[in-house]
């Protein structure tokens, strides 16, 4: 794991995402998450068994296959996706969220 200040500085170049699609589901969850980021390579964003928000220096997986319970595809984040917009843009900030309730970070408020 990394800490999320690690990312403070770099220049967004490219945002990755995976999608978990099933044919009795109109919409598309996200799954993961990847930053490419300017000298650092690309950090994947994932939420840990304990609601916890994990970043990891990591490599996209390819798309793959779960039979009745769907398929996740891996691929671009399309031009839409909310990050999309911040590409080339570096990160000046991070502020941390966290759950008080059970003393975890959730989640991150990136300053661009």
């Amino acid at each position: 794991m990394i800490s999320a200040d690690e990312l403070v500085s770099r220049r967004l170049l490219q945002v990755t995402v995976s999608w978990h699609t099933h044919p009795s589901n109109d919409h598309a969850s996200l799954v993961h998450m990847w930053f490419h980021m300017s000298d650092l390579g690309p950090v994947r964003f994932h939420t840990a068994p304990d609601d916890s928000l994990e970043l990891t220096l990591d490599q996209p997986h390819d798309s793959y296959d779960m039979d009745e319970y769907g398929q996740v595809t891996v691929g671009p984040a399309p031009e839409d996706f909310l990050m999309s917009r911040f590409l080339g843009q570096s990160i000046r900030a991070v502020h941390r969220i966290v759950d008080h309730r059970i003393e975890t970070e959730i989640g991150l408020r990136l300053v661009l």
